[in-house]
């Protein structure tokens, strides 16, 4: 079943961090279909689900974490979702109070990006151009050492081998990869299955939660680059 991501990708036009200017105007758009009640949205067009721009299976998460999907038209017209997390999410960062509040800061720059628009543009175009690039098989290390794990002290390290082209779109959508990796890991050990986990990438540190509680914490070490075996 097709669930929103853990936590919105770093160049979310929901998210209020994210600078000005990053997509097309028409990316923007999109966004205030979804503000209305289910009538609205209906009136509006708005009836396809918004996956996140990373193009990775899931449903946008600021998407999720903006509307009201109670009175949200396009969950309703699919049976491939679910609806219990998608219903239940929250998001670990801020993110604007509408699409229609979100379209308008995210098309405030449009004519003239910013620096960090920029980087952020560039960023995107260089993980598009190496999506496509089949051959490209280069891989990041990073071990987690665990400090605890729930009651347990004593957990095994666990080596997450992050695609290259996660690290070239920017430090948070490779976060995001060692924090999935990291829950499939840890879930089994937790009695909580409410289980989420954060990555600080820049700071080299992990932090999981078993629901609102503090289910431990870890380090991440140094990185070590590599090819991995192609299989084709």
């Amino acid at each position: 079943m097709i669930t929103p991501r853990k936590r919105p990708c770093a160049s979310c036009p929901y998210r209020r961090d994210v600078p000005s200017g990053v997509w097309e105007a028409h990316e923007y758009d999109k966004l205030c279909g979804y503000d209305g009640d289910t009538a609205a949205q209906a009136m509006a067009g708005a009836f396809e689900a918004f996956f996140c721009h990373a193009k990775d299976g899931h449903l946008c998460a600021g998407w999720v974490g903006c509307h009201d999907m109670h009175e949200n038209l396009a969950i309703r017209l699919r049976g491939d979702l679910d609806y219990d997390t998608i219903l239940n999410y929250r998001s670990p960062v801020p993110l604007f109070t509408s699409g229609a509040e979100a379209a308008a800061h995210g098309k405030r720059d449009i004519a003239s990006p910013g620096p960090a628009a920029r980087r952020k543009i560039g960023q995107l175009v260089r993980a598009r151009s190496q999506t496509h690039k089949r051959g490209d098989t280069m891989t990041t290390t990073y071990t987690a050492v665990f400090d605890r794990v729930g009651r347990t002290h004593d957990v095994a390290p666990l080596k997450v081998a992050v695609p290259n082209h996660l690290l070239d779109q920017d430090d948070g959508a490779a976060a995001d990869f060692i924090a999935e990796s990291v829950h499939q890991y840890v879930r089994r050990k937790l009695v909580s299955r409410d289980v989420e986990v954060i990555v600080d990438l820049d700071n080299r540190r992990g932090q999981i939660f078993c629901g609102f509680q503090d289910g431990g914490t870890f380090t991440i070490n140094s990185a070590i680059a590599s090819q991995a075996e192609d299989k084709e």
